[in-house]
Formats: C-alpha cells, sequence, structure tokens
C-alpha cells in the first residue's frame, strides 16, 4: 500500500520534509521538545549544537552592546553612594548593611570586581553588564515550558529590552534582582517537573542571594507564593480539615511550604501596621528623631520586635520541618548561612542580621506614605507604554487570545475586571481635588474595593483558561507585578525592570507560539511572505496619512499643491485597500494564517522601533535626561571635570617627583620647578546639590583632617551664608551657582574667571503629572496634539525645557598646565 505526500503536507526538516502529520500527536503537549532533542525554529529541525550556538552568538553580542562604552556614562547620584562604598569595602574598610541602600550583594560584588580589575567607572558596573548578559542566557533553562522558539523570543527580547539593558550597565540592584526572579521560576518549574531535591537546594540559594540583595525579593516571594497557594489550594484546604497529611502535598505545595518556611521571618515587621493601637513604635516612621527609619524605637520595642521575629521562625521553620524535615533543612541551611555571610560582609557586620531581617521590611513600610519620587499612579503605563510597548502588547494580545479561546468563563470576567478598574479611576479623578497628582487618602479608600475586585478577578482570569500552565504563571506573575508596584508608594525608573521582565517573558511565548503555529512553507507556497515585507510598508504609509498636512491656503493652480492633493489621496488609497486585500487573501490561505503573519510583520516593526529606543537611551542619550529613564542624572559636565581634576592632580604629582628626582641627585632644574609645589587641594561647596557624586569621583584624595599622599585632601563644607568661609589654599574650587556671586569677588587672582558647568539635570515631569482622562481624549481628538506626543515618542523631542542644577569650578594657576578640555 503506497501512501502520497503532497507538498503542503510536510515541512522542511535540517536538510528533509518532514511530515506534518507526523507532529500532530504531538500537539497539546506544553513542552516542544526534550533537552536531548533537536530543536525546531520557524519550522526548521536544527541540531541542539547550533541551537545552543545561536544562544551564544545572543550573549557574546548582548554582552558587547553592554560593555561598549561602559564607563562613558556620567556616575548617577545612587551610583556614586553604590561605587564609594564598595571601593571602600575593597579596601579594607567595614560598612555596615543599611535599608536605604538595600543588600549587601551589591556592594560586595562590586568590592570584587575593584579588588581585581581596579576601581573606575567600567568595573563599577561591570557586574552589572555580566548579570545583564546572563540573563539572556537564562530562557535556555525554561525551553521545555516555553518552547525552543519561544525560548529564542525571549533572549532577544531580554538582550534589545531598553529598562532592562539601561539598567543592566547601570550600578544598581534591579538588574541582579531580575536574574534571581527567572532562576527562581527555573527551580519552580524544574522542581514541579521532576520533585528533585536539588532545585530546592537551587531554591534557597537564590532567594538568599535575592533577599540579601534587595527588598523587592519580599514581593517577589508573595507573588510566586500566592501563584503556588492557588495550584494546591484543594490540598491545603483538605489539609486543614484534617484529611490530608501535610507530607502529601504535591509538587506547588511543596514549593509553598518551602517558600514559606525560608521567607517568613522577614514579614515580621509587618506587624508595624498596626503599631498605632499599641502605643508602641516597633518600626521608626521616617525621619523620627534618633531612631533610624523602620528600627524599633527604645528598648522594649526592640524586645518585642525581637520577640515577634523569632515566632515568625519558629512557625516557619516548624511548618518546613513538620513538612519533611529530611527535604527541607538541607535548603533552610543553605539559604541562611549564604543570607548571613552576604548581609554582615562575610562576618564583619553582625549587625546586619537584625537590620535585614528586622528593618529592610520596616523601613520599607515607613517610606509607603512618603512616596519617594511622588509620581503619579500611572507611572508604569506611562513608562511601559514609552519603553516596553512591544512586551506590553504583545502580552495583552496573548491574554486576550486565551481569554476569547476560552469563551465566556474567561473573557466575561476579564471583560468585568477591566470594567472594575476603569470605574475606580473615574472616581478617583471625580474625587480627587488636586487632579490625580496626590492621591489624597479620602480618593483612596473610595475606590479601593473598585481596585481589589478589578486585580483578584483579573488574577483569577488566568486559572480559567484554556492555556498551558507555564503561560497562566505568567500572566498572573505579570499581571500581580504591575498591580503591586503601581500600588506601591515609591515609583521610580530602575523599578520598570521589575515590572517589565514577566511581560518580556509572556511576549517571548505569544510570539514564539505564533512562528510554531505558522506552516513556513505554506508562507512561501501562497505567498505570504508579502504580508510579512507588505505589513511594515503598510504601517509607514500610515504614519504618513496620520501626519499628513495640507495646505492652509491650497489651490490647484500650483503644482505642489496638485502634487500634495495627489498624494493625499493615493495615501487613503492604499490605507483603505489594505484590509481589502488582507480579507480577500485570508479568505484564501485561512484568516488564522493571515493574522498570524501580520501580528509577526506588527511585532518585527516594534522590535525594531524597540532596538532604536534602546540604542538611543543607552549611547546617545545616558546621562542627557531626554529620557525618562534617566530621571535626575549627573551631567556629562561634571563628569569630564572630574577627569580634569584627576589629570591636574596627576600634573602636580609629576612635577613634584621631578623637583625631588633633581634635589636627590643635585642637579639644577633651571627650567623647571625650582620649589615644591603645594600639595593637591580640592573644596567642594556643599550647598545644593551637594557632596555626591563627588565623593566618589575624588576617593582617594583624603578628607578633611584625614590627608592623603603628601598633604593631598578634599574638603566638603557649604559655602552658604553671610560670610562663607573657602579654602584659599585650594588647587580646584567648585561653587555651587547660587553661592557664586558672594563667593567670586572674594577669591584669590589665581583662580581666574572658573568656567560654568551643569552639575545635576532632570526629566520634566510636569509634561506627565496631573494628567486626567479628559486630557487623554483631548489629545486623542485633537490631531495637532498627536505631534507632540509622537515627536518625542519617535524622536525624544522634548516639549519642556530639563530642569538643572549648575555650579562654577575654578581651577588654580599652580597647576604646571591648563586642565585638557
Amino acid at each position: 500500500m503506497s501512501v502520497e505526500v503532497t507538498p503542503s503536507a510536510v515541512q522542511w526538516s535540517g536538510g528533509r520534509w518532514r511530515s506534518k502529520a507526523s507532529e500532530a500527536a504531538g500537539r497539546g503537549n506544553e513542552r516542544q521538545s526534550g533537552p536531548d532533542e533537536a530543536p525546531t525554529v520557524f519550522g526548521i529541525q536544527i541540531r541542539l549544537l547550533h541551537y545552543y550556538l545561536i544562544f551564544a552568538a545572543l550573549a557574546v553580542a548582548a554582552l558587547g552592546l553592554r560593555l561598549y562604552g561602559l564607563g562613558d556614562m556620567a556616575v548617577h547620584h545612587d551610583e556614586s553612594l553604590h561605587g564609594f562604598h564598595a571601593w571602600l569595602i575593597s579596601i579594607g574598610e567595614p560598612h555596615r548593611h543599611s535599608p536605604l541602600m538595600h543588600g549587601m550583594f551589591l556592594f560586595e560584588i562590586v568590592a570584587g570586581s575593584f579588588y581585581l580589575f581596579g576601581d573606575n567607572e567600567f568595573t563599577m558596573r561591570l557586574p552589572m553588564a555580566l548579570f545583564g548578559t546572563a540573563l539572556v542566557l537564562v530562557p535556555l533553562l525554561l525551553r521545555r515550558h516555553i518552547g525552543n522558539t519561544g525560548a529564542l523570543a525571549t533572549a532577544v527580547l531580554l538582550a534589545m529590552s531598553p529598562a532592562i539593558f539601561y539598567f543592566g550597565r547601570f550600578a544598581r540592584n534591579d538588574i541582579f534582582m531580575a536574574v534571581f526572579a527567572l532562576l527562581i521560576v527555573v527551580s519552580m518549574f524544574k522542581y514541579m517537573d521532576t520533585r528533585r531535591q536539588v532545585w530546592l537546594f537551587v531554591l534557597a540559594a537564590v532567594l538568599a542571594l535575592a533577599t540579601s540583595t534587595k527588598e523587592t525579593a519580599y514581593i517577589m516571594a508573595v507573588i510566586f507564593g500566592g501563584y503556588l497557594a492557588i495550584l494546591c489550594w484543594r490540598q491545603v484546604y483538605e489539609f486543614a480539615m484534617g484529611r490530608r497529611k501535610l507530607n502529601e502535598l504535591g509538587p506547588a505545595g511543596d514549593l509553598l511550604v518551602v517558600i514559606v518556611g525560608l521567607m517568613m521571618p522577614f514579614y515580621a515587621a509587618g506587624v508595624s501596621i498596626i503599631q498605632p493601637l499599641l502605643d508602641l513604635t516597633i518600626a521608626a516612621p521616617d525621619q523620627t528623631p534618633g531612631v533610624p527609619t523602620g528600627a524599633p524605637d527604645g528598648m522594649f520595642a526592640t524586645m518585642v520586635a525581637l520577640v515577634v521575629t523569632l515566632v515568625f521562625a519558629a512557625a516557619a521553620w516548624g511548618l518546613g520541618l513538620a513538612w519533611n524535615w529530611r527535604r527541607f533543612i538541607g535548603p533552610l541551611i543553605l539559604f541562611w548561612v549564604l543570607y548571613v555571610l552576604v548581609i554582615t560582609d562575610f562576618g564583619t557586620s553582625p549587625s546586619g542580621i537584625a537590620t535585614g531581617v528586622w528593618q529592610s521590611m520596616g523601613y520599607w513600610i515607613a517610606q509607603q506614605d512618603v512616596r519617594r519620587g511622588s509620581q503619579p499612579w500611572y507611572y508604569y503605563i506611562i513608562m511601559m507604554s514609552v519603553y516596553e510597548f512591544l512586551p506590553l502588547l504583545t502580552g495583552m494580545v496573548v491574554v486576550a487570545y486565551y481569554s476569547v479561546k476560552s469563551g465566556v468563563k474567561s473573557l466575561g470576567p476579564l471583560l468585568i475586571g477591566l470594567m472594575s478598574l476603569f470605574i475606580a479611576v473615574g472616581i478617583f479623578y471625580t474625587s480627587s481635588s488636586d487632579g490625580g497628582a496626590g492621591e489624597p487618602m479620602a480618593s483612596a479608600w473610595t475606590v479601593a474595593p473598585f481596585i481589589l475586585v478589578g486585580v483578584g478577578i483579573l488574577l483569577w482570569v488566568p486559572f480559567t483558561m484554556d492555556a498551558p500552565k507555564f503561560t497562566k504563571f505568567l500572566m498572573v506573575w505579570s499581571i500581580a507585578t504591575f498591580a503591586i508596584y503601581t500600588t506601591a508608594g515609591e515609583k521610580m525608573p530602575w523599578l520598570v525592570v521589575n515590572v517589565t521582565l514577566p511581560w518580556v517573558v509572556l511576549a517571548g511565548v505569544g510570539i514564539g507560539s505564533m512562528v510554531d503555529h505558522i506552516d513556513w512553507r505554506s508562507v512561501w507556497n501562497r505567498r505570504g511572505w508579502l504580508v510579512l515585507a507588505l505589513t511594515p510598508l503598510y504601517l509607514v504609509v500610515a504614519w504618513r496619512l496620520i501626519n499628513f498636512n495640507l495646505s492652509t491656503n491650497f489651490s490647484f493652480s500650483r503644482w505642489s499643491d496638485v502634487a500634495q492633493f495627489v498624494e493625499l489621496w493615493v495615501l487613503f488609497a492604499i490605507v483603505l485597500s489594505g484590509p481589502m486585500a488582507l480579507w480577500r487573501f485570508g479568505n484564501r490561505t485561512g484568516r488564522g494564517f493571515t493574522f498570524s503573519l501580520v501580528a509577526l510583520g506588527i511585532a518585527t516593526v516594534l522590535l525594531g522601533f524597540t532596538v532604536k529606543t534602546s540604542f538611543v537611551a543607552v549611547y546617545t542619550n545616558s546621562d542627557v535626561p531626554h529620557e525618562m529613564l534617566v530621571y535626575t542624572q549627573t551631567s556629562p559636565d561634571l563628569h569630564m571635570t572630574a577627569r580634569e581634576i584627576s589629570q591636574a592632580r596627576d600634573l602636580m604629582w609629576s612635577q613634584r617627583l621631578d623637583y625631588e628626582r633633581d634635589r636627590v641627585f643635585g642637579v639644577s632644574n633651571s627650567g623647571g620647578q625650582e620649589s615644591p609645589l603645594p600639595p593637591f587641594r580640592v573644596h567642594i561647596d556643599s550647598t545644593s546639590p551637594g557632596d555626591w557624586p563627588w565623593r566618589w569621583y575624588l576617593r582617594g584624595y583624603g578628607e578633611g583632617a584625614s590627608y592623603g599622599e603628601d598633604g593631598d585632601y578634599v574638603r566638603y563644607g557649604k559655602l552658604s551664608g553671610d560670610e562663607p568661609v573657602f579654602d584659599e589654599d585650594a588647587t580646584v574650587l567648585l561653587v555651587s551657582d547660587d553661592n557664586n556671586a558672594k563667593i567670586k569677588p572674594l577669591l584669590p587672582e589665581k583662580f581666574g574667571d572658573g568656567r560654568y558647568l551643569i552639575h545635576r539635570w532632570w526629566f520634566p515631569e510636569a509634561g506627565y503629572r496631573g494628567v486626567t482622562p479628559g486630557d487623554v481624549w483631548e489629545v486623542l481628538i485633537d490631531r495637532s496634539k498627536w505631534r507632540t506626543v509622537l515627536d518625542f515618542w519617535f524622536h525624544r523631542k522634548m516639549p519642556r525645557p530639563i530642569g538643572y542644577a549648575d555650579a562654577w569650578v575654578y581651577f588654580s594657576d599652580e597647576i604646571p598646565e591648563g586642565p585638557l578640555r
């Protein structure tokens, strides 16, 4: 018996066409291929080695992009804090943990970089660049759940995500947390797949590093633990009712017990939310005199905090030991050994245990009402729209697709949840006296029920969908992260990394699934490649039509006006005929096939814009606040001035050495310096914008009474007041612009006229603060206002001038040669 195989029934597979019928049996399984099977990417079966080589090439490219010009950007205020204290550790100075600057992991890994490669801006950011590169490789560990194409798409998005790319070259903790979060996800799903003990050890180790890196680990643990609790709620209920033993939980229950057992002590300070009822300060509010924020006030409060922490720890550890002491004890020991080593700076600062376990949570509870940054509630909606539009839109399409596919059981609740949030926004704006910029407490309490209902329904929706388990998890992770960070009082641009990460993975899964379900032989045979090619062109034409402006004094007597009129109608014709052509093509080849090609074409265009956005933010505007990511940033003026000061010091040192050499050998220095140059001394005006980042740039010079080599030192002191006192012996003097007018007449002649510089500048936030739904609607219906929004989105044309704080720098003529600028 012969079997006829038609061309449309086969697919290209590494040098041969593979029968599509042979793949049908494997559909419905969540994983695409096993770890040792030949991966299929874009319908082409390739060797596993070649697949790994593709990832290796992507990682090398990501590393090169992250290392290029890594030390060129001016050091941000926060970077200078992190770099300076890491430098102190690298030279043997102790450093105590402080929740203000988060965990100790950053300081120790940067100190290690300084110890190995020297201390400079490049080596300060090197660990972040390496972690950002490693993040690109993590999807390899998830390819059982997201597919081979999905893993590759996720890696590309992680490599080029503007927020992840920018803060992967920035000395803050967030890129570390992104790697740790994804590794925790890996360990969770690997354990649920295999139930092997090794993944509990991996989970414990990564949780320990995350908890000792930044307090956002607490948010992450709540989200992951909540997801696991929903997965195993029936088992937990049966255990509570006495119908199931604790050690009879499924894999999700095991993970829930381990996460609760490891993390529960860190939530002990959460009881401080009821401290007004207790008339006891166990977590001091911000700016409490004499008490660090989040710490207990007094001995009795300290004892109460200790008892509460021990109760939480006993409950957590008792739960884990009762579950399965053989499986729990190892991860527990590993977790606390790693955590204590990191948080105490390898035992040099034991107080880190107390500040880490109690004060970290207490500090950020106290900061909730402070709302540092004072950003509006919709801040992350704007940030994601400006930078992470590709993962946000793609992720929303994935949610909508599975909701529609699952029918009313998912689509109905989804619409109800979204409607609840819209109602909350409407009530908020009608009851808020300040247009939404401040969120008064009365408004917050008014809309809270609608917000809780909306978010609760949206978190429940994925569990009603006919979707793979991992995709459901990604939806829950994305929605919950967005909701929690939007609710949190402090909103900063670097936190966008945490909000972006789950949406990037969800988008990678969506794109990978779409690519895998396209019959690429049919794309060629049915000329579907025309759809892929023409979709970007259609978008360009539509964009041109949106921005088309017909001459106000139009006349058919002028050929230029006639040509403009013809162009307008040609654009109209193309825009209107595009959907008609797609409809006919869909009738002939299948609408699902056509929709996939159009969606892939749009995603390709958005990826192109993502790459452009990343490159502009990372390389062009890295320290220029034409980007919302840049926020408040040290200007390149200060960065270059710091280098000039270093060059000036080197020149004086060189001249000093020449003098000493001539003096020792009795050589007459007729053409050189006849007496030793004075010590190199710098005076920094501490008046706003203050000492930072100068303390990083001028590290090692000595400070105040602590002189550096040959008497060099840096003095920090405010030059404000009626009778400012400055160091007349200074070699370099930096004065705030606010004080310059009164200081300049008092300066010795050796300083000359000085030079103006911008010390710090910031993005003009007035453009998006206090925006109301009416403002949004006005922009949508007023075509003339589209230009302002789109010009910023595409070209970063600023509708308002950036803010700045300036200063003046004076160089003494004692320097042998002038600063090289």
